[in-house]
């Protein structure tokens, strides 16, 4: 019996472009050679979601296809599950006469006879299936990455130490497990995102740029005619939403607070350019605007963004070792989305990049698999549709 794990199953269902149902999983961990029973599939151009109905077809096929390659010249049995009519001796594959299974939107063949003539067994499959079936997965390839105009590149002098010489030293200052007051639920998620609001911006306002008092953006709406012109200049804090670039190159976004929210435009100054133009903004950072309306009163003129200030620390207790730590979150293994190119490109930069062996801690802030249940018909855009494996497949990632 050929030993097999399961990634290396869930690894060649990707390659094959097929999904795999708990009852053929089931029947394929048992059986002596699994692998065989997967390159079937692909020899018989079967592929799809496959059910244990499957199974067994592969299985009677990869037999008749050992006792009597290249040739077919018996029946498959009459009691096998996935065949519900008696054949005759000279039989050709046929999947345009199908009845679905409740799990698999792929369906079970039959066979039908061809006169007078012994076929080739996989021929027959290739020519003549025409089922419904999950479009050819391709070997994904890496992006490449965006980098924002004016960043200074590193400099490796700067980073003397290797990982390699410096001993693990780290305290846990709280652990959450247990503890965490939050349910994931609406009121949490809302409660988070004002607080954050209220918080920065008091630092926002305290930070004394902003050329006028900050106004609460129902009150803004109410009062715009006193704010339309150069002379009146209104000020607001909120969060941004929906920024992108007009066809001109302006900066357009939604910004938006407790109370309401107002389209603001950011224009685009040949003579004086704005690198916050080019570089866009994040969805959810909390900023201050300042600016006028248009005279319609549905749109508001930014004169200038107000960020937070990003006071400078000088640290008190400095760690000798002058190592580096790495951060990276919302992995989502097990979604069809999971970048796995982009993740083998970072594998290569972590063995490869002289940066990469100062590297000491990598820190993973969460989201590390898709997870199961999260959103209605998130079965539908999961590759690993299992929580266990998720992780399994996870860890087979990191080791």
């Amino acid at each position: 019996m050929v030993e097999v794990n399961r990634g290396e199953i869930i690894r060649r269902c990707r390659q094959q472009g097929i999904l795999i149902t708990a009852s053929f999983y089931q029947k394929l961990s048992t059986h002596s050679d699994p692998l065989a029973i997967l390159q079937s599939a692909k020899e018989f151009n079967i592929n799809g979601v496959l059910d244990k109905n499957h199974f067994q077809l592969l299985a009677k096929l990869l037999a008749n296809s050992s006792q009597q390659p290249p040739l077919l010249s018996q029946p498959l049995s009459k009691d096998d599950s996935a065949i519900n009519s008696t054949l005759p001796e000279n039989v050709n594959l046929d999947i345009t006469q199908m009845e679905p299974t409740p799990h698999s939107p792929m369906t079970t063949p039959i066979l039908k006879t061809k006169p007078q003539s012994t076929v080739s067994l996989k021929n027959a499959a290739t020519e003549q299936i025409r089922a419904r079936t999950v479009a050819p997965m391709v070997t994904p390839q890496p992006l490449a990455p965006h980098l924002m105009e004016g960043l200074q590149d590193y400099e490796i002098e700067d980073f003397p130490t290797l990982a390699t010489d410096v001993d693990v030293d780290f305290q846990v200052h709280f652990d959450i497990t247990g503890n965490s007051v939050t349910e994931g639920k609406m009121d949490d998620i809302y409660s988070h995102f004002t607080n954050r609001l209220e918080r920065i911006k008091k630092m926002i306002v305290m930070g004394g740029e902003l050329p006028s008092r900050v106004t609460e953006l129902n009150r803004l709406l109410s009062d715009r005619q006193a704010f339309t012109g150069r002379d009146n200049i209104a000020c607001a804090v909120g969060l941004v939403n929906e920024p992108r670039n007009t066809k001109n190159g302006h900066l357009i976004f939604e910004l938006e607070d407790n109370t309401s929210s107002i389209t603001c435009l950011l224009r685009k100054d040949e003579d004086d350019p704005n690198p916050i133009i080019s570089h866009g903004l994040m969805p959810d950072d909390v900023i201050g605007v300042s600016g006028t309306f248009s005279n319609t009163g549905d749109l508001f003129y930014v004169n200038d963004l107000h960020f937070p200030p990003l006071r400078r620390r000088t640290r008190k207790h400095a760690t000798e070792a002058q190592v580096s730590v790495a951060f990276l979150s919302d992995i989502h293994v097990g979604s069809k989305t999971f970048l796995e190119a982009q993740w083998n490109k970072m594998i290569q930069w972590f063995h490869n990049d002289p940066l990469a062996k100062t590297i000491k801690y990598f820190v993973l802030s969460g989201d590390c698999v898709d997870g199961i249940g999260i959103y209605p018909n998130q079965d539908k855009e999961l590759a690993i549709p299992d929580l266990f494996n998720q992780y399994d497949e996870f860890a087979r990632l990191l080791h």
